[in-house]
């Protein structure tokens, strides 16, 4: 906060610290000498720091031994083992910066250079690292800040790429990084089982397995699950090394089925695989009918979260079951199917269309034609679905196509349809029944 003034602090303590936080923030501006002054202005205002104060610089010990050396002159030998691997950190840069060669493998692990130091410059030592001789590390610890600060990362990296002296290394870790989609990646479970990407939204890529999609409905459902989780819940009639192995191949096909570009070896942007456990990234970037599906049911029924084990995950994977496989007797009983997969297609249908209508509000007409054909797969003669067919494809100039909804949306009617109804089908040239 810029308005923190350092001089007019009441103790030395909350000087240096309000001088700590701001310096951070110009460090993330790039502006590296407004950082080193607000530190040299709290030092002179305020002295070497003593008691508290000292505390406060320990614990953000990283960074102002670069910008202010003077500050921790007195006080290294108070450093206990996590401050004194802060230290290293920062030693790191400065030999960097000054074409000093460095020992990677005495340094800290990539999980310290992300929390000793401003994000900008943990990504500076990533690039530095691999322009130098420490490309192994580069590669980890540019993967490690991704993992917690993807958008930041890739900005930081970005600006790097325009370097002369830097740029290819930061281009290197550019290209290892994950490729996030340029929109949302809709994912359809209700119906025909699909993905419809961002940059093809009128083409769809079928699930290649039921399993597949399961695995995906246990990682919404749970974002974070270890792998023998996994394999307990989709295969539980296997031993341990077969559900291993069926777990491999169905990642497999899940990962090329979101991210069917992503080329071999560069991590997924999506499912991360760390430490025996599958983890869902981006949850922005997926559209997923069935999570708008159950969230729907369960406002209606007034029950969310008070179902089956109490998280969705036995209701989730039968849904699946029920429109592509038998119904799993164990999960649901017979008496639920009907009502609830009635209740779940009217809500998966009514959400595509919805989400439709505000494509086309942003004038995305392919995007909500897309959405609409997924509706309709759902509830044939719905007139909302079917009056945003006819005006999606008269906006993509499928003049054909916007006539023959229009002449459904007149036979589904079976009346006189209403003004907002028959107004559409007049703009193709269909005139409704008196």
């Amino acid at each position: 906060n810029e308005e923190l003034a350092i001089g007019a602090a009441t103790s030395q303590a909350d000087a240096y610290l309000i001088a700590l936080v701001r310096s951070a923030a110009a460090i993330h501006r790039g502006d590296e000498p407004r950082a080193a002054q607000l530190l040299a202005d709290a030092y002179d205002a305020h002295g070497p720091p003593r008691g508290p104060a000292v505390g406060q610089l320990l614990r953000f010990g990283a960074y102002p031994v670069l910008l202010c050396p003077q500050i921790l002159d007195d006080v290294p030998e108070r450093m206990g083992p996590e401050h004194a691997n802060g230290l290293a950190v920062a030693r790191c840069l400065e030999a960097l910066r000054n074409n000093r060669r460095v020992d990677w493998s005495r340094q800290p692990g990539p999980g310290w250079f992300l929390t000793s130091l401003p994000l900008a410059w943990s990504v500076e030592i990533a690039v530095r690292a691999q322009a130098t001789d420490g490309g192994p590390f580069a590669i980890r610890l540019s993967a490690t800040l991704n993992d917690y600060a993807a958008e930041a990362t890739e900005r930081h990296l970005a600006r790097f790429a325009v370097d002369p002296a830097l740029g290819a290394a930061a281009k290197t870790l550019l290209g290892g990084l994950p490729v996030r989609p340029s929109g949302p990646v809709q994912v359809r479970a209700l119906g025909t089982m699909a993905v419809c990407h961002p940059t093809a939204v009128s083409q769809k890529v079928l699930f290649p397995r039921t399993k597949v999609m399961q695995l995906l409905v246990l990682l919404v459902a749970r974002p974070s699950m270890g792998r023998e989780e996994i394999v307990e819940a989709l295969w539980p009639d296997r031993g341990p090394g077969k559900g291993a192995n069926n777990l491999r191949t169905t990642l497999s096909y899940l990962r090329s089925t979101l991210e069917p570009g992503r080329a071999p070896g560069r991590p997924s942007a999506f499912i991360l695989d760390r430490a025996g456990r599958l983890e869902l990234l981006n949850q922005a970037d997926l559209w997923f009918d069935l999570s708008l599906a159950v969230k729907a049911v369960d406002e209606r029924r007034g029950t969310h979260g008070a179902r089956d084990s109490g998280d969705g995950l036995p209701m989730c994977v039968s849904l699946v079951d029920m429109w592509q496989g038998p119904i799993d007797p164990k999960l649901w009983g017979v008496d639920k199917v009907d009502s609830y997969l009635s209740e779940a297609t009217d809500a998966a249908a009514w959400a595509h269309t919805v989400v439709a209508e505000a494509a086309l509000a942003r004038d995305q007409p392919e995007q909500a034609v897309s959405l609409i054909s997924s509706a309709l797969e759902l509830r044939p003669n719905d007139r909302r679905a079917l009056r945003l067919a006819v005006v999606g494809h008269r906006r993509m100039g499928m003049a054909a196509d916007a006539v023959a909804f229009a002449q459904q949306l007149v036979a589904a009617a079976g009346a006189p349809l209403d003004e907002t109804s028959a107004m559409i089908c007049r703009s193709v040239g269909v005139e409704p029944q008196p």
